[in-house]
């Protein structure tokens, strides 16, 4: 799971991380059931403070994109949230993040060189014989 977030941006970090999740489960790299990192262990990996991690994991509840599991395991949702509609393409799906990234403060600019460099880091899909 790949979360990289700007401490320099205006966007809280919380909300950053939330909606990075949130990215990460519409193209299908988290996917339902799958079980969180705890609080803490996110908050190490990407280097906030545990509250932050708490208050995105919270803000994703409520908004059903992750659920409460018996031991209080949060995973993920089975479905989008309540009133969201599920992109059913993948121009649907880029044009959904183009106008998450923006609301969130991104620069176009930002957002096809963070798209560039996780591309660049997946491993190819195919191989040509």
């Amino acid at each position: 799971m790949k979360i990289s977030l700007s401490k320099n941006s205006d966007v809280p970090l919380r909300q950053q991380l939330a909606e990075q999740i949130v990215f990460l489960i519409t193209t299908g790299q988290l996917r339902a059931g799958q079980q969180m990192p705890s609080v803490r262990a996110l908050a190490r990996r990407v280097k906030v403070h545990h509250n932050t991690v708490s208050e995105a994991y919270q803000d994703l509840v409520r908004r059903n994109w992750l659920t409460r599991q018996r031991g209080s395991r949060l995973i993920v949702g089975a479905h989008a949230g309540p009133g969201q509609k599920s992109p059913t393409s993948l121009d649907e799906l880029i044009n959904e993040t183009i106008q998450r990234a923006k609301r969130m403060g991104y620069s176009l600019q930002a957002l096809t060189e963070c798209v560039r460099d996780r591309l660049l880091a997946e491993p190819p899909d195919h191989f040509l014989a």
